[in-house]
């Protein structure tokens, strides 16, 4: 949560939204602790996480009149990679291949998942948005 808001500040987001994207950053690794422990895999967790973070995001983002990426990058922020994206460079300087291109596939994997997650989620909002306004005529 702590991260999360301070990349909201970067963002000049203030007051109750920072609020708010400080509990989504939280929401979000809580999610994924909890799909971990439940399949064991990392890239079924951060698909997952990724994709609540997102449609928190995107019904947040109604809610407060701002645009969607203002609020999902900080909530996405405590997913980011960053051991596996070490590790993987750290076997790069040290010549270590079977190591880079092991830790290099997982952080692949685990990006993708968090990209297709965030997509779909934005997806399911249109088509959802689409039907509310088609049922208010």
């Amino acid at each position: 949560a702590i991260g999360t808001a301070g990349f909201s500040m970067l963002f000049q987001i203030r007051g109750w939204k920072l609020y708010a994207t400080a509990c989504g950053g939280a929401w979000n690794w809580l999610i994924y602790l909890l799909t971990y422990a439940h399949t064991g895999s990392r890239i079924t967790s951060f698909f997952t996480a990724s994709l609540v973070t997102a449609l928190t995001a995107e019904i947040l983002a109604r809610f407060c009149k701002e645009p969607v990426i203002t609020l999902v990058v900080p909530m996405v922020i405590p997913l980011v990679p960053g051991k596996d994206l070490y590790d993987t460079m750290l076997a790069f300087v040290g010549n270590d291949a079977a190591r880079m291109i092991s830790c290099g596939n997982l952080l692949f994997w685990e990006v993708c998942a968090m990209s297709m997650g965030m997509i779909i989620a934005a997806c399911i909002m249109q088509i959802a948005w689409k039907i509310v306004l088609y049922y208010k005529k």
